[in-house]
């Protein structure tokens, strides 16, 4: 009985040397072997982190953008809406893949493009460098504080494009209504007796209010082609007013005439909308607009 029992003993004691001798080399394993290296990212932001973009580049003035709960708005030097598609096709910047990465040269910065930066970009207040791409793999350098980083070069476009392209398109950006609009040669007002019920001036002899109503939703959603800086007459008087629902006053456009196309300016903003097929847009509900 005795001999059977240290034979037991004997089994238990090999079975745990051997156990602790697999967790051991497992422990070897794993240190020697840590598992695939974590991709270095530019920033340690994700794009929906993101709440301020700042961008400074060669084609015009800075401008800042800044996240809100009813996404981007632009302060400078414009405050309206932001391009919200323009902004998150940029955003997915602050987690880009670096591909190399090396301590930042405090001496001939020029051969990276970093001596005169084709633009500047805060991330949440962080500045970042744009430099040139390198000329055998064509990917861009980045400074980042003291690192030199190389990315793939997918948003030049987008970190040189000046502040009106981040200018969102639509004409009337905003969640409110037009309660009336007023252009040189005719007048809406929004009945109070019904929220779809307009009256036209002057009135004509008979017209279908649902006329009425896709000529106001023409202007609600009308987005321009392009928006650009347009430098107004100090004298110019604005053709155009509507008023929207819970602002105190009423927004106004002028019908400016260039060379080349129309645009609807903003005064106050300076900014000039090319709105397609202007004409239709300016044309009194029910009339033929001009060819």
């Amino acid at each position: 009985m005795a001999a059977q029992k240290i034979v037991s003993y004997g089994r238990i004691n090999l079975f745990l040397g051997v156990l602790l001798l697999a967790l051991l080399s497992a422990t070897w394993l794993l240190e020697r072997d840590p598992g695939p290296a974590q991709t270095e990212r530019l920033t340690a932001w994700q794009p929906e982190q993101i709440r301020q973009l700042k961008i400074a580049n060669r084609s015009g003035p800075a401008f800042e953008l800044e996240r809100d709960n009813g996404g981007w708005r632009m302060t400078t030097p414009y405050r309206v809406q932001a391009n919200q598609s323009r902004i998150e096709r940029l955003l997915p910047i602050s987690s880009a893949a670096v591909t190399a990465s090396f301590p930042l040269p405090t001496t001939e910065l020029e051969q990276f493009g970093l001596d005169k930066p084709l633009a500047e970009l805060w991330l949440n207040g962080r500045r970042l460098l744009i430099g040139a791409t390198d000329p055998v793999n064509h990917q861009r350098y980045v400074a980042n504080g003291e690192r030199l980083l190389l990315i793939h070069d997918t948003f030049p476009h987008l970190l040189l494009a000046p502040a009106e392209q981040y200018v969102a398109p639509q004409l009337i950006a905003t969640e409110g209504e037009i309660e009336w609009l007023s252009t040189p040669g005719w007048r809406l007002d929004r009945q109070p007796q019904s929220l779809q019920t307009w009256r036209l001036e002057p009135a004509p002899a008979q017209i279908s209010n649902d006329l009425l109503i896709a000529k106001i939703a023409d202007w609600r959603y009308a987005q321009a082609a392009s928006v650009s800086r347009a430098g107004l007459d100090p004298d110019a008087r604005a053709g155009i007013r509507l008023q929207i629902s819970g602002e105190n006053a009423p927004r106004e456009f002028v019908l400016v005439e260039t060379e080349t196309r129309p645009l609807l300016v903003d005064p106050t903003s300076q900014l000039g909308y090319e709105i397609p097929n202007i004409e239709a847009l300016l044309a009194a509900p029910g009339s033929n607009p001009p060819e």
